[in-house]
């Protein structure tokens, strides 16, 4: 990385007429730098959370300081099992497999769909609680496709229909995965979150999902289809 210096600092509008970045700012990026705060934050803590913690309250390219303290802090004091849990929430199944062969670690997918979800790729699918076709009324989900990540979509009629025309709704899309194992779905709160049902109605009807590796169900829907299980 160039090191800049104070004469950096002498034309200091772009061509946009933008103000560039001064000395001060840029030197908090600068390689040497974010190595030294990153050891230190790690030589000043006694855990792996104080490490990342530390790293991340000291300013400058704090992401790239902590992402280099986690790694040395991980060797020393070890990843707590709670943030590991955590962390592997956000991450698809094949970055998982990616870090299990190089750590040789057996870490597992959750099969729980992150709290904000995000496109991992172009295969990713929400699923999700739909309206009435013209009335903007969708549940939970439907963003998603529309806005935000502008992911394909799977919707399962909810909005004015009985349990039995959810359960069908459910099936057939419990059919689409499986005949679909390189697409990834990723369920939002289907048929409890405007529908005017509870968790404990339309959990039941994707019980058969949960051993799919392909689709990823809200957290409080696994639980309560894993509930008793371990």
């Amino acid at each position: 990385m160039k090191t800049l210096g104070a004469e950096d600092d002498k034309n200091s509008k772009t061509k946009k007429g933008k103000e560039k970045p001064t000395f001060e700012e840029w030197k908090t990026c600068d390689a040497l730098l974010t190595s030294e705060m990153a050891l230190t934050a790690v030589m000043l803590s006694n855990t792996y959370e104080e490490a990342i913690r530390l790293a991340i309250s000291m300013g400058g390219d704090s992401d790239t300081i902590a992402a280099m303290a986690g790694s040395v802090a991980a060797q020393l004091y070890g990843i707590p099992e709670a943030l590991i849990k955590k962390a592997l929430v956000f991450l698809p199944s094949e970055m998982i497999e990616v870090i299990n062969k190089f750590e040789g670690s057996d870490f597992k997918p959750t099969g729980i769909k992150p709290p904000k979800v995000s496109r991992w790729c172009n295969k990713d699918i929400v699923v999700y609680g739909a309206g009435p076709k013209g009335e903007k009324n969708d549940e939970d989900g439907k963003y998603e496709t529309i806005r935000g990540a502008r992911m394909q979509a799977h919707p399962i009629p909810t909005i004015g229909k009985s349990l039995e025309e959810i359960q069908e709704g459910v099936k057939a899309f419990i059919e689409e995965a499986k005949k679909n194992p390189d697409k990834r779905y990723i369920v939002h709160k289907v048929g409890y979150h405007k529908a005017g049902y509870t968790l404990q109605q339309i959990a039941p009807f994707f019980k058969e999902a949960v051993e799919l590796n392909n689709v990823l169900l809200p957290e409080d829907m696994l639980n309560e289809l894993t509930k008793g299980m371990e």
